[in-house]
């Protein structure tokens, strides 16, 4: 019950919908499309969100330079396909994407509350940014 409160509070990042269309926008905008994949049962996700996702997301330092989409892979048979052709084993994992659906920064696997793990996300979105202008 805790756990499914603090999902519907946190929403960090809007829901992946449509990839192919995720990709068409990120391409239209020159920015990269920041898959954030996650579990609903992850409790990892949930300290990666509250610690740094949704603190990222409010300081708006990447607004209007990268998209951001959550790929909750347990939603549905559809999520649970793409995470595997995306090659998703562990949760969370932050994909960087340019519109053509290359990988433009090195992905990151898993969460630990280590003190430089918000720096290492924003230099590979930063990262991924400059390649996608």
């Amino acid at each position: 019950m805790q756990i499914m409160v603090l999902v519907a509070l946190l929403g960090v990042v809007p829901s992946l919908q449509d990839f192919d269309a995720s990709l068409a926008e990120a391409k239209a905008r020159h920015q990269p499309l920041v898959l954030y994949v996650s579990r609903s049962d992850c409790t990892f996700c949930l300290g990666f969100e509250k610690d740094i996702l949704a603190p990222l997301i409010k300081s708006e330092e990447f607004a209007g330079k990268a998209q951001f989409r959550e790929l909750m892979m347990d939603k549905d048979a559809a999520a649970a396909s793409l995470a595997q052709r995306l090659n998703v084993h562990v949760t969370p994992t932050l994909i960087f994407l340019d519109g053509n659906g290359l990988q433009v920064s090195r992905r990151i696997l898993g969460y630990n509350r280590n003190e430089f793990f918000g720096y290492y996300l924003e230099q590979a979105i930063a990262q991924a940014i400059g390649r996608t202008k």
